[in-house]
């Protein structure tokens, strides 16, 4: 089974984000709900997002803020989060392998 990670760096990378996001026209509540970390692939995720069209665009706002960052994904949320709508995550390591 893989530890739990706590990378205190990533709350730097998420006002990061939320800078790119802003320049980029994006605004929090409207554009999206809430831009949350991933401590175990090392990463943002931008929750919240209404429409599918709207989540690509602020991947590609994104990416220039984290070039080293390789990874990403869209995904729809459907239900078990408070964040529901297209969610974006972009993130330096690929899905962690899980053990039982």
């Amino acid at each position: 089974m893989i530890a739990f990670q706590f990378h205190t760096e990533l709350f730097e990378f998420r006002a990061r984000a939320m800078q790119a996001l802003s320049a980029a026209g994006f605004d929090w509540f409207l554009d999206y709900t809430s831009v949350d970390l991933d401590h175990e692939r090392f990463g943002i995720e931008v929750c919240g997002i209404q429409e599918e069209p709207k989540a690509e665009q602020i991947l590609s706002a994104l990416r220039p803020a984290f070039p080293s960052w390789g990874y990403s994904e869209i995904w729809e949320q459907y239900s078990g989060s408070r964040d529901l709508g297209w969610v974006v995550l972009i993130c330096s390591d690929p899905r962690p392998e899980r053990s039982i």
